[in-house]
């Protein structure tokens, strides 16, 4: 037929379908993923960074949840409950609660900078681990793009390190190989099927790690809740 069958029409429409949701799923992960610098810090600055980040993933943990087990997920096992815990302790206290102290101490820029290096250190990581899995010209080239460009977006204006303390480049540079290690580490991990389930109990075990924290850190009688803005 001149215009094709309606089996070609329905794959073509298909295809559209899931290219769409490819660009929808970007473009949430551009704007959500890339303005948690900046949220991070207005909200340090009128909150304790632990008990602000703790709370934050116990929130959202505890939603995720709900979500898988009114979704007919099975609760946790045991030892799902100890993978979550390894994950959410390199994905979550030590992953995003480095970022949370370190911007303390630095840019938003500067943090968002080094936050870039993360597939810097999967390259690495996955190079050097036990797959050997030796990154090809193409990838190498995009990493090396990306990071270009992220310093392109953010100006160099941004990126100075006047001002910076050095602990909070350090701690920067220590959750993004924590965040990568994690990355990793959930190809092999013991984790609920349900991907809502999955995220919950890591989110759950991480944020109590950050409130631990917090409170050994004495934030907890610190808090007021008057200082809180908008």
């Amino acid at each position: 037929m001149l215009w094709g069958s309606p089996s070609s029409w329905l794959a073509l429409g298909e295809a559209r379908y899931r290219r769409g949701l490819i660009i929808l799923a970007f473009g949430i992960v551009y704007v959500v993923w890339g303005s948690t610098y900046l949220a991070i810090r207005l909200a340090i600055d009128s909150l304790s960074p632990f008990l602000m980040a703790g709370c934050r993933f116990l929130v959202a943990g505890s939603i995720l949840y709900l979500v898988g087990y009114s979704c007919g997920a099975a609760a946790p096992t045991r030892q799902q409950w100890l993978s979550g815990a390894v994950a959410g302790s390199l994905l979550i206290f030590l992953g995003n609660g480095g970022v949370v102290w370190a911007e303390q101490a630095i840019s938003t820029g500067l943090a968002a900078l080094l936050g870039a290096t993360v597939p810097i250190w999967m390259v690495f990581l996955e190079w050097f681990g036990p797959e050997r899995k030796r990154p090809t010209r193409r990838i190498a080239g995009g990493v090396l793009l990306g990071l270009l460009g992220m310093i392109g977006l953010i100006g160099p204006e941004l990126i100075s390190l006047e001002g910076s303390s050095l602990a909070g480049i350090l701690a920067i540079l220590v959750s993004c190989l924590a965040f990568t290690i994690g990355s990793l580490y959930l190809k092999y991990a013991d984790l609920p099927r349900s991907l809502p389930m999955s995220a919950a109990v890591q989110l759950l075990t991480g944020g109590v790690m950050l409130l631990l924290v917090s409170v050994l850190d004495g934030e907890m009688s610190r808090f007021d809740v008057s200082a809180v803005t908008w």
